[in-house]
């Protein structure tokens, strides 16, 4: 993973393919047995099931180390939910209608009315457009990265063309955190019009003087998380702020 991603990282989708190709190269080349001596020393105590799968872009594939196997990253998308968390809210309200109109009548249902029925409460769930977001494999390796360097207190700068999915994948970031429990989060769209000392007062005003010095959580046993959106939006002050 390291030698993967730690050269191949920078590269376009044709540059990843090259040295995708080259890596396996080099890897079948470390593996060939001559005259039935291992040109590595380790050879005899590699598991070559242990390998990345051949002919398949390296890129596409990551280590597991729970299972101590190469897997697809896109292995783990599933049925893609349009109501994504208002799902079970959905159908808790399908059943309970279920239950009045059963209450009420022992005659058959009418298969129109009950039809217009989940219409009605799919309406009243509908998501907004912009927070609609399908897993490509793409925003799971992003989401992957960002998440790890997260959880191990590394600031995080994500660049990338307008509509690529950057506010939407920390937004998602910020709302698992806030599930887990034990961290604190700030949100700051900035603007043309903001300035450092705006900037400077929302971050104080996140933080507790908790002893000489130390600023932190407003409870010392959390991390503290901000996410600052559009940070290219602020004009340069007088002293390049």
């Amino acid at each position: 993973m390291a030698l993967i991603w730690g050269f191949g990282s920078h590269l376009d989708a044709r540059g990843r393919e090259i040295y995708s190709d080259f890596l396996h190269e080099l890897m079948t080349k470390c593996l060939k047995i001559e005259d039935e001596v291992a040109k590595l020393s380790f050879r005899k105590r590699l598991d070559t099931g242990c390998m990345p799968a051949p002919k398949i872009n390296l890129f596409s594939q990551f280590y597991n180390s729970k299972s101590h196997r190469w897997q697809m990253w896109t292995d783990d998308i599933g049925k893609y939910n349009i109501f994504g968390d208002k799902e079970d809210e959905v159908e808790k309200k399908v059943a309970a209608g279920d239950q009045t109109r059963n209450s009420m009548s022992s005659e058959p249902h009418d298969d129109y009315m009950d039809a217009t029925a989940v219409a009605e409460i799919e309406e009243e769930n509908q998501v907004e457009y912009s927070s609609i977001m399908i897993a490509t494999e793409d925003s799971i390796q992003n989401q992957f990265i960002v998440d790890t360097l997260v959880l191990h207190s590394f600031p995080i700068l994500l660049c990338g063309g307008t509509g690529t999915g950057k506010t939407r994948l920390l937004k998602k970031l910020v709302a698992n955190l806030i599930k887990m429990g034990k961290w604190e989060t700030g949100e700051m769209v900035l603007s043309a019009t903001e300035t450092a000392g705006n900037v400077l007062k929302y971050t104080q005003s996140k933080l507790d003087k908790h002893k000489r010095g130390v600023f932190g959580p407003k409870n010392p046993a959390n991390k503290l998380m901000l996410f600052m959106d559009d940070m290219n939006m602020p004009a340069k002050e007088q002293w390049g702020a």
